[in-house]
Order: C-alpha cells, then structure tokens, then sequence
C-alpha cells in the first residue's frame, strides 16, 4: 500500500514535470513569430538594411570597401540616443503597474542607454589584445560610432509573477499573453572626415530559457542583451571586418 503511494506520488510528480516542459515549449513557440522579425529602418532611412556580412551576428550590416578601419585606432561613442523609440506606440507594450507614462517609460530606457554605453566601454577596455581606444570627443584620427536604440521592450515582472505561481493548466494562457522583452538599435559609423563609411542593426531577445528569472524584473533583460551586444562590438571593432565574430548564445539552461 506504501508503495503504491509513493508511486502515486512519483507519478504525479512526473505529470506536473511534463507540464512545465510542455508549457515551456508552447511559450517559447508563442514567441517565435515576434522572435524572427527583423529590424527596420529607422535612423538607416538612407540605407538598404537588407545588406549584411556573414562575419558579424547583426540582422544588418554594411562596411564601404574602401574605408580601412585598421588605420584607426580610436573611437568615439556619443550618448546612444532614446528619442527615435517616441515615434510610435510600440513603447505601449511596455505599459504596466511599473510603467504607466511615456515619461516614466522615458526614464527607464534613458537608464538602459546609459548602461549600454557603460557596457561598451567596459568591454573595449578589458578586450584582450585591444588596440582601440575609446576618446570622450571627436577629432581629426577619430571613428565616430552613433547608436540609437529603435526598438526597446520591458518585461512585465508582476503578470509573470503572478502566472508562475499560478497551477500549471492556466500558466500558458496566462504567459502567452504576454510579449517578450526585447531591443533593437541602429548604428551610424563616421570616418574622420564626416562620411559614412558603415551601418548596422540588430533586434534581439535575451537567449531563451524555460524559466527566466531576468523577466521577473522590469529591465534585467534588456540589460542582459545590451551585455550582449557590447562584447560583439568590441570585439567587431578590433578584429575587423574580415574575421568571425560570435553571435553569443541563444539558448541558456540558467534562468538568469
């Protein structure tokens, strides 16, 4: 009789496992469609974003073939710009108990900037083998790389909370409804002189795990992606655009 319960339990314990798994993969199914889209052009206006380079895990890129960047050696990074995410209403998405007003949506992604760029440079400085310096202003020897984020998404921490801790059969409905943190930024690359001689453009998610704690905060994610991104650019920028660069991963079994 013991046994047979024990059993039971096992069982049982076997059928809520499944579950999670299950809804794990109807989630992450429920977010392919978003996950696939690619970036527009907004700030590349003037540019055909359907251009890319194998070498460099952006949706978008593009180099002049006559602009040498091994001829120089510093860079300059101004404010990453946040105004272009105002255009339309994709900033309602983000729309919570934590963020109820543009103005309050404002200040985070102003915030996400800010540690983008400090990302950014951290990565540059401790790259190994750097030979690229990044300076506070521009000048005559300097490569000037403006970023603007387009796209920016938080998380709903509360409603995913809630779904989590909610029994198993009403966890989908509940998470399906909500979208996936996520960003998007453009890049400008100057040469000294003023021309462009280089674009790109990414839109990415943070890499999918089955339960993601970083979504359980407003921005964790989205901090997770501008880490992300500012290993692959320091990286791009001091191997060039000849050499592979890797794209990080997409998939993480940690839940942060």
């Amino acid at each position: 009789m013991v046994r047979n319960k024990q059993l039971e339990r096992l069982g049982g314990v076997a059928k809520r496992l499944a579950c999670v798994v299950t809804v794990g993969a109807v989630l992450t199914g429920c977010a392919v469609g978003a996950r696939v889209t690619t970036v527009d052009n907004t700030y590349l206006e003037d540019v055909n974003i359907d251009s890319k380079i194998e070498n460099l895990p952006f949706d978008h890129a593009w180099v002049n073939p006559k602009f040498d960047g091994r001829l120089y050696s510093k860079v300059y990074f101004p404010e990453i710009r946040v105004d272009l995410l105002g255009q339309n209403n994709k900033w309602e998405r983000s729309i919570g108990p934590l963020i109820k007003s543009y103005e309050e949506y404002d200040s985070e992604a102003r915030q996400i900037a800010a540690y983008f760029l400090e990302q950014i440079v951290k990565e540059f400085s401790e790259f190994k083998d750097n030979r690229i310096q990044i300076v506070r202003a521009p000048g005559p020897d300097v490569v000037t790389i403006k970023i603007a984020l387009t796209e920016l998404e938080f998380s709903h921490p509360l409603a995913r909370g809630a779904a989590l801790a909610a029994p198993i059969p009403g966890t989908g409905p509940a998470l399906a409804s909500i979208t996936d943190p996520h960003m998007a930024f453009a890049a400008r690359i100057y040469a000294p002189d003023g021309k462009l001689v280089a674009t790109a453009a990414d839109r990415k998610f943070p890499p999918t795990r089955i339960i993601d704690l970083n979504k359980l905060t407003v921005t964790s994610a989205n901090r997770e992606i501008c880490s992300i991104w500012a290993e692959i650019f320091a990286e791009a920028v001091n191997k060039g655009r000849f050499q592979k660069t890797d794209s990080r991963g997409r998939f993480s079994i940690l839940p942060w």
